[in-house]
């Protein structure tokens, strides 16, 4: 798991996984709230967290140990499908870095990023 270490507009942040985790294009999720168990009703086996997404991010850039990434929004039914263009985040003011250009859904400093 990566974390996002600076936001630098409401459009891009920057995550912690440089060019041996990810390859532009890459889609990231920002992962809120942990949510409920969710358990198989025949077997009773935990299939896991129903987690929030608060957001889908592309990556954009990469440099050696981070990588900026952009918001997206998708048009379309499915993932393979669908074509992306950015959407505002839901951030935190207070947490914007600098001026380089849900449940809880604002996405913060040290949130958890998946691929």
């Amino acid at each position: 798991m990566f974390k996002i270490v600076a936001i630098i507009s409401d459009t891009q942040v920057v995550v912690n996984a440089g060019l041996h985790d990810v390859k532009e294009g890459d889609v990231l999720k920002i992962i809120g709230e942990k949510g409920p168990e969710i358990l198989d009703p025949d077997t009773g086996k935990s299939l896991g967290t129903l987690d929030v997404v608060k957001a889908k991010i592309i990556v954009d850039i990469i440099y050696d140990q981070m990588c900026i990434c952009k918001s997206m929004r998708s048009y379309g039914f499915s993932e393979v499908s669908s074509i992306y263009d950015t959407e505002r985040l839901c951030i935190n003011p207070l947490d914007l870095t600098n001026t380089y250009m849900s449940a809880d859904r604002i996405i913060r400093v040290g949130d958890l990023v998946v691929k």
